[in-house]
């Protein structure tokens, strides 16, 4: 359906627990690659909340902070949280995760011989 999205990015947060029913469900946090580099410095990350369940939070229960994944998932409609000061907060951009693997698809390295030039 058009509102899968897919993206890569490092992970923070990661935390696995199971709900009152019993459901496995993993959380954590992937910061998007915005641009720059060392020299230049690198611009802030944005950063996806997902939340992984079942089957897929099983499979993905040991990961790792620090790990580069791409997610591909469906955004969940926007909401906003109380905090402890009473003030409603945006709770940020939050994706509920088809397929988590392993590294970066937008940046695959490529054996020299197949560059086109």
């Amino acid at each position: 359906s058009g509102d899968t999205m897919k993206f890569a990015g490092i992970v923070a947060r990661p935390e696995s627990r199971f709900t009152p029913e019993g459901k496995q469900v993993l959380t954590f946090s992937v910061g998007l690659y915005t641009g720059g580099n060392k020299e230049a410095g690198y611009k802030d990350r944005q950063w996806i909340r997902v939340e992984a369940w079942e089957a897929l939070a099983e499979k993905w229960a040991s990961l790792q902070k620090g790990q580069t994944v791409t997610v591909s998932g469906r955004p969940k409609p926007p909401r906003t949280w109380t905090d402890k000061e009473g003030k409603e907060r945006d709770a940020g951009f939050e994706v509920v995760a088809r397929e988590i693997v392993n590294g970066d698809f937008e940046r695959v390295e490529l054996p020299a011989d197949e560059y086109p030039f």
